[in-house]
């Protein structure tokens, strides 16, 4: 079975030796040189052993049976958006199980896990670097070849997905918000919290009580 709409151009087959069923799937795109580039994704251009979580063989056959109904721009998306959970049973297979206490994470993982964990701290590169036994210069490559940012950026992007939580769901104050997330100065967080989000910290929340959850982002 093949589908071409736009830029998209994939195909899907079953094939069968005997009893034994063969699933083939090709995929294609303007953003696919991007997502080769993934880390996770290069780890499986060699042969991998992928454990099955009884969701992979369900999911291909309901992209398989859809597209069987015709190529109606409902049937290309649904498949589209079926597919993209596909690849994650193969790409991030541990992620679809329970991690068991004898599985060991690598050392980005385990300092992301780290950094959540003292999400109301501040953390010096310097400290992360020695707790996984790096230079700091090895450490933050280590961390942008996987994540894309340097461990302090992405720690404080965590930081402002918190706040951001703690602005919806709570009636405090920006100011007690700044000091549980670390910040000693209020104006420095919001400074922070501008440069992330977009917005400053009273305008998210403005935004997000008139109900719309709509903001333009701030110039400047």
């Amino acid at each position: 079975m093949r589908w071409c709409r736009s830029n998209l151009t994939a195909c899907i087959r079953t094939l069968r030796y005997g009893s034994t069923g063969v699933y083939w799937v090709h995929f294609g795109g303007e953003a696919l040189a991007a997502f080769n580039d993934v880390q996770e994704v290069q780890k499986n251009f060699k042969p991998e052993l992928v454990r099955n979580t009884g969701e992979i063989i369900p999911v291909f056959q309901k992209i398989y049976k859809t597209l069987e109904l015709g190529y109606s721009i409902d049937n290309l998306l649904f498949a589209n958006m079926s597919l993209s959970q596909f690849l994650t049973l193969f790409i991030y297979n541990k992620r679809h199980y329970a991690s068991a206490s004898t599985d060991r994470l690598d050392c980005v993982d385990s300092a992301i896990h780290y950094m959540q964990e003292h999400i109301n701290d501040n953390i010096s590169l310097i400290s992360l670097s020695k707790t996984y036994n790096y230079s700091v210069s090895r450490f933050s490559n280590l961390f942008k070849q996987k994540t894309g940012y340097a461990p302090i950026d992405y720690f404080l992007q965590m930081k402002m997905q918190k706040a951001c939580q703690l602005l919806d769901f709570s009636d405090r104050s920006i100011k007690d918000i700044a000091f549980s997330m670390g910040f000693e100065d209020p104006y420095y967080f919001s400074k922070r919290f501008r440069k992330i989000i977009g917005v400053s910290p009273r305008k998210y929340r403005t935004s997000r009580n008139d109900g719309d959850g709509k903001y333009e982002h701030e110039g400047g």
